[in-house]
Formats: C-alpha cells, sequence, structure tokens
C-alpha cells in the first residue's frame, strides 16, 4: 500500500531539496512538500523532483496558520513548533486526522513550554529528532522512545571523499562572516602561529557583513598576504579542492552543518567546547574527530598548533572525521531513518503496530 505523505515546512531551506527527492523516489511512498517560502528566489524549488505546493499562510501576531495542504494525506510530518498552529492538529481526536510525525529539535529554549510540547508528543504517531541527544532529552521528558526516530541533520555531499595526497597547509573557516563566528579571534590565533610556520595559510569562505572589517582586521595583524577571503562559493567541486588542503575547519563560534562538509571531505574541525552549537555538534568528538577547545583565544591557538606539530594526530582524526560522514553523516541514513518514521506513524494510525 502506497502512503500519502504530507510534508509542511515554512520555508524550502536548500539542503533539505535532496532528502525530499531520496524520499520521493520510493515507490511505497507518494510525496508532497508544503512550504510557504523559498530563500533562495525559486533556484531550489526548481530542483525539487517531489510534488511541492506553495503554501498560504495566516497570521495573527507571532502566530501563524500555514493553508492549501493536503487534508487526504495518510501521514502528515510537521515541525514540532508552538507558534505554528498547525503543530496543534496533534489533539484533534477526529478519526479522519492523519497520522501526524513531528519533526524537529523537540524541546525549545523556554522551559516554560516544555510541558505542552511533552503533551504534544504524546499525542502524536512518530517524532523525529535531529538527534540522538534531543531523542534522549524528550525520553527523560516520558515520551516513548519506540515512537522517536533520529534523522541526522546532514548535507547531500555527492563528491565526498578522503584526500590524503594533498599536502595540508590551509586552516579553512567556512560560513557565514558574522561577529558571532567570532572568526577575528580565529585571525588572532593565525597571526601567534604563522611566525613559526611560513608555510601555513588562511582561507575564509563565505560572506557577510563583517567581511571589511575581517580584511582590515587581517591588514592590522599583518596576515594578509597569508589570508585569503573567497567570498561565497557553493560548488562543492570548487569546495572540494579547498578541503583538500585544509589541516582543520577552524569555527570559534557556534557550528552547524559546516561539520558535515568538513567531515565529507576528511576535515577535522576544531571548534569551542563551551558554547551552544547546533545539532550537528553531536557528530564531534574530542580528540577522535575534532579539537574541543576551552573558550580562549589561546587555547584555540594551542589547539591548532598541536595539528602542526603531531602530523600523526591530524592524519587520525582526518581518517576518523571521514568514518564519521560514511557511519553516521551519509544522506542514505537520514533517508532510511526518515521513511521509518513515517511507516511506524502510518502503521500506529491504522492500527497495526506490528
Amino acid at each position: 500500500m502506497t502512503i500519502r505523505l504530507q510534508i509542511i515546512q515554512q520555508v524550502l531551506a536548500p539542503y533539505r531539496v535532496p532528502l525530499f527527492n531520496r524520499i520521493a523516489a520510493d515507490p511505497e511512498i507518494t510525496l508532497n512538500v508544503g512550504f510557504h517560502e523559498d530563500w533562495t528566489d525559486g533556484a531550489y524549488e526548481r530542483t525539487l523532483l517531489a510534488d511541492h505546493t506553495r503554501l498560504g499562510t495566516r497570521k495573527i501576531g507571532p502566530i501563524r496558520t500555514l493553508t492549501d495542504w493536503d487534508t487526504n494525506a495518510d501521514v502528515l510530518v510537521l515541525p514540532l513548533n508552538l507558534k505554528l498552529t498547525n503543530t496543534f492538529l496533534a489533539l484533534k481526536k477526529s478519526a479522519r486526522r492523519p497520522a501526524i510525525c513531528f519533526w524537529g529539535h523537540g524541546y525549545g529554549k523556554l522551559k516554560l513550554l516544555n510541558p505542552i510540547t511533552s503533551m504534544l508528543a504524546r499525542r502524536v504517531e512518530a517524532i523525529i529528532a535531529y538527534a540522538a541527544a534531543g531523542k534522549q532529552r524528550m525520553i527523560d521528558k516520558g515520551i516513548a522512545g519506540e515512537k522517536i526516530f533520529v534523522c541526522n541533520n546532514t548535507l547531500d555531499v555527492t563528491n565526498h571523499g578522503l584526500d590524503q595526497t594533498t599536502k595540508k597547509t590551509d586552516f579553512l573557516y567556512v560560513g557565514r562572516l558574522q561577529s558571532r563566528k567570532r572568526i577575528d579571534e580565529l585571525m588572532v590565533a593565525f597571526q601567534t602561529l604563522a611566525a613559526s610556520f611560513p608555510e601555513i595559510r588562511l582561507t575564509i569562505i563565505g560572506e557577510g557583513d563583517i567581511r571589511s572589517e575581517l580584511e582590515s582586521r587581517s591588514a592590522e595583524l599583518g596576515i594578509a598576504e597569508r589570508t585569503e577571503f573567497t567570498g561565497k562559493i557553493f560548488d562543492n567541486e570548487i569546495l572540494k579542492t579547498y578541503f583538500a588542503k585544509a589541516i582543520a575547519y577552524v569555527s570559534p563560534g557556534p557550528v552547524g552543518l559546516g561539520v558535515v562538509h568538513s567531515f565529507a571531505f576528511g576535515t577535522p574541525v576544531i571548534t569551542d567546547a563551551t558554547i551552544v552549537h547546533g545539532p550537528e555538534s553531536n557528530y564531534l568528538r574530542h580528540q577522535e574527530n575534532a579539537l574541543l577547545f576551552q573558550a580562549s583565544v589561546s587555547e584555540l591557538m594551542a589547539a591548532m598548533r598541536s595539528l602542526l606539530v603531531d602530523p600523526a594526530l591530524m592524519e587520525q582524526l582526518a581518517l576518523n572525521a571521514y568514518q564519521t560522514f560514511v557511519d553516521e553523516c551519509d544522506m542514505r541514513h537520514s533517508v532510511a531513518a526518515f521513511v521509518q518514521a513515517v511507516q511506524h506513524a502510518h502503521r500506529v494510525r491504522s492500527g497495526n503496530s506490528e
């Protein structure tokens, strides 16, 4: 029996498109992706192979209702967002209600709302968590573990691979150029190392509102000739050449999907262990595929230096980083978990939980 699946998203995120396309390829699922906004002006919507619908919206203050979705769906995948009235379909008792599967982080920052989140989570047939830690937190709150599936947040990096022949000379940052990313601290740490290691370079890929400040700062620190600002790069083949030269991907501030991109090419990660990161930080393991430092620039510099003076450590972290991608981050794992959650929700709603 084919499952009629409706996924509702407020925004069509570019990195989600390959996931939706793979789910749509499952012969046992008929998929429609409903979304209200496309931040790419249609560029990624054109690559979305699944049937899709631009949803309408009604707003009252911060509260939003998404409309025009497939009310005849067998399974409805919704964000667990208390500002979205669609989320409260979980409370509907009608036998005609579709099976509901929540998809997201789980609990938000406001602890006062946790009881509402738990109540809704108990009412739905399945939950898709971004990470194992999110699943465990729900279990700790009394949500049945058998209906929670982990669909790791990831990227579809089809040209992934480990380059063990290219000489590693660059510390690499890839992402938005924002103050919260603390790229200036990376530059200070690099300046300290530059005098002792004349072959190393700093590459900063991305755009943001502080680019001009960072370029001026590199000149002030005397590292401008050894620092490259590339701007945005989306082409994975070009990115692969930069990762091939990378000693490590360094982000003193919060990390997210950049972890996946780095591991796809066997590049270890250096980041701050003391701050809040995205769910992708669950892939990081200190001294195994990453180096997690303790807040200060001196600690950051020491972590970077440890790779320069210990090639064996650099090589082992690179091997482990790539293996983490293969074992945990590859898109096929996320697709399998997502489909399992949908099938579970459908079975439970149909009265066949076996």
